[in-house]
């Protein structure tokens, strides 16, 4: 009578995966299998540029992990370091249409504990939007980097931009940061030259570069070094430590007395820094 039991038992297994197509055996019949890694990020991009994406799973016996990584677009399998069962961690990738050349990119991962136990492979897929620009045939970059979960705020902002600039010259400064959440970031920043302004972008994708062009001038300030200082702030509202950049100017022998009239096109480009459809408006119109 058992056996038919057992017989049943297994018939009705069987059927069950039949019908559920994402099911494992091992899974449902091995409890100290991994979770599938669940893979989060931006599901678009362009080649050439970095991407952050955050992985986690769950060991059922909270034994340490790591992960198998594969992209699309890299002819190797990386190993991850050992990870906490939960734990969330992210790794960085530059997309290359030197392996692959067609959409769509995908990122897939597989958690291996420390028993050797092994979980299926979780898949994320990206979509490329210069997938034909012929430019970008490097091969691709990757890197591995954990994140803490138990700060909640997001890092504090890289900045890069000109060491030296000429006087009411357009700088360009890139930032970026990461939450370690991956919620969406704005950016606070103040420059030196405008001492009681801030000025607020965003929200955007935690991990994504962000350029703001700034012109630098003597109003307010006139000697060096000329600061800019960004911090971030996630929807939640925890924020980042303040990050800075410092650009010399080297004209500043050329100082001329300025009138209000200088910095009218200053605070314009402010108004539209702060209010970009504006911007666009303007410029369908003109």
């Amino acid at each position: 009578m058992s056996k038919i039991i057992i017989g049943i038992f297994i018939l009705a297994l069987i059927f069950s995966l039949s019908i559920f197509g994402n099911a494992t055996l091992i899974n449902i019949l091995d409890p100290e299998t991994p979770e599938v890694p669940t893979i989060t990020g931006q599901s678009t991009g362009k080649l050439g540029q970095k991407y952050y994406y955050n992985i986690t799973t769950t060991d059922p016996q909270d034994d340490d992990i790591y992960f198998n990584i594969r992209c699309s677009d890299c002819n190797a399998i990386f190993n991850s370091e050992w990870f906490k069962s939960g734990e969330k961690y992210m790794f960085s990738h530059c997309w290359s249409c030197f392996y692959q050349l067609s959409n769509p990119f995908y990122i897939r991962a597989k958690a291996i504990d420390s028993k050797g136990y092994e979980s299926d492979w979780g898949e994320f897929q990206v979509i490329i939007s210069n997938v034909k620009d012929k430019s970008f045939p490097f091969i691709p970059k990757f890197s591995i980097q954990a994140i803490s979960t138990d700060d909640q705020s997001p890092s504090a902002p890289i900045i890069t931009g000109p060491c030296k600039a000429e006087l009411d010259q357009i700088c360009n400064y890139t930032i970026v940061s990461i939450d370690p959440q991956g919620d969406n970031i704005f950016y606070e920043i103040r420059y030196s030259d405008i001492p009681n302004l801030i000025i607020e972008y965003g929200p955007y994708f935690s991990g994504v570069s962000v350029t703001v062009s700034h012109y630098w001038w003597t109003y307010y300030q006139n000697c060096n070094p000329f600061c800019i200082r960004v911090r971030a702030r996630d929807i939640d509202g925890h924020t980042s430590d303040w990050s800075i950049c410092q650009t010399n100017i080297t004209s500043l022998d050329k100082i001329k007395n300025i009138t209000y009239i200088d910095i009218i096109p200053m605070f314009l480009q402010r108004f539209l820094q702060r209010f970009p459809f504006i911007e666009r408006i303007l410029s369908q119109i003109l």
